[in-house]
């Protein structure tokens, strides 16, 4: 048997070299680098954590979903929707049911994490906007143009936090430096943690809920969790 196979693998050999054709045991993997690479837009989806019975969420042809959160004991799901580097930040139900805008502001915003007691949303958004408090959570609009914007310039991110009330919420600054970015609470709500990025190179930092006070605390790092 072992000689057949060597047999048979010199022949093919021998097949592709005189015809200058793959044989068909030959699997080309990947692709020609001066390719470009398709970029489609994305949905959400909720998959339990043995990876059976999906559930899609959100059905947006035209624009991007990423980055989502889902809230403490499961009552419901932020995330950021939009074109590429010009998101906006959303909550949903977790059957998709009941998409809500947060945050009015006409700038990019991304990244959102639900505080312990889902009580506030902290997410970072552009500076290039009047800091304006903002109104009530509005229902998601259809799908948006397909223009691509240019290049985000991460220097310029400031963290904010959402704040429920019973009827709306409002949007506050926690810190507007720039090139910051959240990532993580901490187990009572008192602390965020994540990355700023200053000279090209990414801090991790943390900053009091509070009083909005920062401090760096690893440098030439850039994901950050909290644990009790």
């Amino acid at each position: 048997a072992a000689a057949f196979a060597a047999a048979l693998g010199l022949l093919l050999s021998l097949t592709t070299l005189l015809t200058g054709f793959v044989h068909p045991f030959v699997v080309r993997a990947g692709a020609p680098i001066d390719q470009p690479i398709a970029e489609t837009p994305t949905d959400l989806y909720r998959v339990p954590v043995n990876g059976g019975g999906s559930q899609r969420l959100t059905v947006t042809p035209d624009e991007w979903e990423a980055h989502p959160d889902t809230a403490p004991r499961g009552g419901g799901v932020a995330f950021a929707r939009g074109q590429l580097n010009d998101f906006r930040v959303y909550t949903d139900a977790l059957n998709g049911s009941d998409p809500l805008r947060l945050d009015p502001r006409e700038v990019h915003q991304d990244g959102p994490v639900f505080a312990p007691d889902a009580s506030k949303i902290a997410f970072w958004a552009e500076l290039n906007a009047p800091v304006a408090t903002a109104g009530p959570a509005t229902p998601a609009p259809g799908p948006g143009s397909t223009t691509q914007p240019p290049p985000l310039d991460i220097t310029g991110l400031a963290i904010w936090i959402f704040t429920y009330s019973p009827t709306h919420g409002t949007s506050e600054p926690l810190h507007q430096v720039g090139g910051e970015g959240v990532e993580d609470w901490s187990p009572d709500g008192t602390t965020l943690c994540g990355w700023t990025v200053a000279g090209g190179s990414f801090d991790i930092a943390t900053w009091d809920v509070a009083t909005g006070a920062a401090q760096k605390f690893c440098y030439g790092c850039f994901r950050c969790r909290v644990r009790g």
